[in-house]
């Protein structure tokens, strides 16, 4: 819970990733908070009102999870419509003549997102929920430490920075609306 809010606040596409991983652990953890409990909250050791805090942040989770009926695959409503919203973004930084720093970011990752595409089994809603899927593959490929080719280290370099420069931009792009109101 605190991972996810501190990253909520710094980098919208970690937040996304780190929330898809949480999904996967609690289907890994068959939706029961007991497993949960013992596995991923109490080896943290957390003060008593954190504990519960966290503890009722999956457990809302769960739930979640379940009226959404994504118990085998999916993605929380929510975190679609975050990845809908950096989308909007990121089209909008494309049409924008200033924005020549994107467009160069985008020109460079864009054969290896055409590659993604081609290579997936999923057709994925848009070329930022392509490139959040492949970044979590990668994420994934790592933590199981499964060997990457370098080819592919190379191609995620591409991916993986047009995509922190968006979440960059969706940061300011909240701060300033922030200050507005």
């Amino acid at each position: 819970m605190l991972i996810a809010q501190q990253k909520r606040k710094e980098n919208l596409a970690e937040y996304i990733l780190y929330l898809w991983q949480v999904e996967d652990m609690i289907r890994a953890h068959d939706f029961s908070m007991e497993k949960i409990k013992e596995n991923i909250i109490e080896p943290f050791g957390l003060p008593p009102d954190i504990r519960r805090k966290t503890e009722e942040w999956y457990s809302q989770l769960v739930h979640l999870m379940k009226n959404e009926k994504i118990e085998d695959t999916g993605h929380c409503r929510f975190l679609i419509n975050l990845v809908n919203d950096l989308h909007r973004l990121h089209l909008e930084l494309l049409d924008r003549p200033e924005e020549t720093a994107y467009r160069h970011l985008h020109r460079q990752a864009e054969p290896h997102i055409r590659a993604l595409e081609e290579k997936s089994l999923h057709r994925y809603m848009h070329e930022t929920d392509t490139c959040l899927h492949g970044l979590y593959g990668l994420l994934l490929m790592k933590l199981q430490k499964r060997k990457v080719h370098p080819e592919t280290q190379d191609a995620f370099q591409h991916i993986g920075k047009m995509i922190a420069y968006l979440a960059a931009r969706y940061k300011a792009r909240e701060e300033e609306e922030e200050t507005q109101e």
